[in-house]
């Protein structure tokens, strides 16, 4: 832990429309905690929230975002289940559709990048931010749905064990940050949720990550 004292890492959103330049970027500026980067300027699936989105129940993407599409919701969440009992990694991916600047970032660790880097810094949008981003079909937030949620946080932990499992080849520490900005009104009349209910679902959140070679950190 102490070599993460005054160490320089990115919250994993930038600018950038070309993957290259971010990487270029990333790797002058933060070549030893280096980060995978979400382009949201590249496209709208890059975005936060639509990144992780993929083989979620009922979440569809289009030229506008994401969207709630109840369509065929029964057998989507049995799919679902079927596939988060197997625990199958693969079905959770974040493919480089979503995501560009994930596999770029994997290619460029080698060679003096590689040697260079002390930790691997990777991300997942946390379960209340993302819930609360969403509104179903009666315009109400997927936070307020116990089925949905749990289908929510369930999802987003297997994509962040997903990244772990891929960047552990590497044989660095990783750092898996999650993004919870939603939980800024912490306490606000307007937050419909309790301290209870965050360290309860976030422990569970954080259950299956917990590793001698992981670091976790919420913010």
């Amino acid at each position: 832990m102490s070599k993460l004292k005054g160490l320089a890492t990115g919250i994993g959103s930038l600018p950038h429309q070309d993957t290259d330049d971010a990487m270029d970027l990333i790797f002058k500026y933060i070549p030893n905690a280096p980060f995978w980067p979400q382009l949201p300027s590249r496209d709208v699936r890059e975005g936060m929230i639509a990144q992780f989105s993929e083989n979620i129940p009922c979440l569809k993407v289009n030229n506008s975002g994401l969207y709630f599409d109840p369509r065929g919701k029964e057998e989507a969440l049995e799919k679902f289940y079927e596939k988060a009992i197997a625990a199958d990694l693969d079905y959770f991916k974040i493919s480089n559709v979503y995501s560009l600047g994930l596999y770029k970032f994997y290619q460029k660790l080698t060679g003096p990048r590689l040697e260079a880097a002390e930790f691997i810094k990777l991300q997942v949008t946390g379960p209340f931010t993302f819930a609360a981003a969403i509104n179903d079909e009666n315009d109400v937030a997927l936070l307020h749905d116990e089925v949905l949620m749990q289908v929510v946080l369930k999802a987003l932990s297997m994509k962040a064990l997903w990244q772990i499992t891929m960047f552990r080849r590497f044989g660095k520490k990783l750092i898996m940050f999650i993004d919870e900005p939603y939980l800024g009104c912490f306490g606000s009349a307007y937050t419909p949720i309790n301290r209870e209910d965050v360290i309860e679902r976030l422990n569970e959140f954080t259950e299956g990550l917990r590793a001698d070679d992981v670091l976790l950190g919420v913010h």
